[in-house]
């Protein structure tokens, strides 16, 4: 599985370039380089990436320009992917929120013009577009499910898991989940790939992710945070020496994967561009540990906290 962090660019990366992995994915929305920087232009690509980064995912940025009532027209994103494919690994068709009839005609008219985006689906949306993409296509991308209520989620993914997976669930194409780094939605479906901004809100939060033994959890570890003073609350003042032992062991492990960089106690609890860098190294983690801890989500053992 690859997993892609969102936002790495526009999140500020280049204050703490030195705990970072040395090599991992990332996605961009089109939308938020267009904005970034008003007055100089457009982001390109090129500049949105650093060395580090193996995997580049071009997103449209269609569903935050929806939400604000703006519209990015297909002339200029197309524009936009001709210039800058050569620097993507992926790059997705500019998709239409609650309308499949027009993503699937953005999908062909891109193809016109030359180019070979990701087409996307939608809860909600007609299946026989999803059947379409899964006979036509390699790689589909699977959207409209970061954001909802569990029920909605999960009734969205039991929706189209026949269409997606074959017999033995195995997945007919790659699937890409658009806004999927919840653990158990990761490790409950076969996803080629995904990608999500959790990583940096939890850090802004003031919280880090850790995988303790075999479960998970986000750990509060700035001193602003709401239950820093409560005592026997979960918050890195407060929890156990052995527990405090696992995740100084993980900081010298995931130190070991940076550019010359070293994770310390006080960074984690006083540096959001710290617990960032983290958070990444910890879903990486995870996803190394994939085949063993989706086991564990399979057969219903507790894992998440």
């Amino acid at each position: 599985m690859i997993i892609y962090f969102a936002g790495f660019y526009t999140s500020g990366w280049g204050r703490r370039r030195d705990l970072i992995p040395k090599k991992f994915s990332t996605l961009e929305s089109y939308w938020y380089l267009k904005t970034r920087r008003k007055r100089a232009g457009v982001v390109t690509v090129k500049e949105a990436r650093c060395e580090e980064i193996q995997n580049f995912f071009l997103d449209s940025g269609a569903y935050t320009a929806h939400s604000k009532g703006i519209t990015i027209t297909l002339d200029e994103y197309i524009k936009y992917v001709h210039a800058n494919k050569k620097y993507t690994t992926v790059y997705c068709v500019l998709d239409s929120i609650g309308n499949a009839k027009e993503t699937w005609d953005a999908q062909k008219e891109m193809e016109k013009q030359g180019l070979n985006p990701l087409p996307v689906f939608h809860s909600a949306e007609d299946v026989k577009y999803l059947k379409r993409y899964v006979d036509n296509y390699e790689y589909v991308g699977i959207g409209g499910a970061a954001g909802s209520a569990k029920w909605s989620r999960e009734y969205y993914f039991d929706r189209i898991r026949s269409v997606l997976l074959g017999p033995g669930g195995v997945p007919r194409i790659r699937i890409h989940g658009f806004g999927i780094t919840e653990p158990q939605y990761m490790l409950m479906f076969p996803w080629y790939s995904v990608d999500s901004t959790s990583w940096v809100l939890q850090a802004a939060y003031g919280a880090i992710y850790v995988l303790l033994g075999k479960k998970w959890h986000v750990l509060p570890t700035s001193p602003r945070y709401s239950n820093a003073n409560k005592p026997g609350a979960f918050h890195w003042n407060h929890i156990s020496k052995e527990e405090k032992d696992v995740i100084r062991q993980k900081m010298v492990e995931y130190s070991r994967n940076t550019n010359n960089g070293k994770f310390t106690e006080k960074d984690l609890c006083n540096d959001g561009y710290a617990r960032q860098s983290w958070n990444m190294h910890c879903f990486m983690d995870l996803v190394g540990r994939y085949e063993e801890l989706k086991k564990l989500v399979l057969t219903a053992q507790e894992f998440f906290v």
